[in-house]
């Protein structure tokens, strides 16, 4: 199973985020073989960006697990 929409990182203020370990193991939890991990690179977006190259480095050691999508702010 492929999950098409998650995310890495703080997003919110109050809110942590996932860690790429907490993500597999939550993952693991629900039957997720794979997971489009998401970047955050329009300001309006959420209280945080995550990047395209901060999103590359979190899931470089999980490539066969996680797969960065790269966003664009097209402003």
């Amino acid at each position: 199973m492929i999950d098409t929409h998650v995310h890495l990182g703080q997003l919110l203020y109050d809110n942590p985020g996932l860690k790429p370990g907490q993500l597999l193991r939550w993952m693991d939890r629900q039957g997720i073989d794979r997971a489009v991990v998401m970047a955050i690179e329009v300001p309006e977006e959420l209280d945080y960006l995550v990047p395209t190259r901060e999103l590359l480095k979190m899931t470089r050691p999980h490539r066969d697990r996680l797969l960065p999508a790269c966003g664009v702010d097209p402003r």
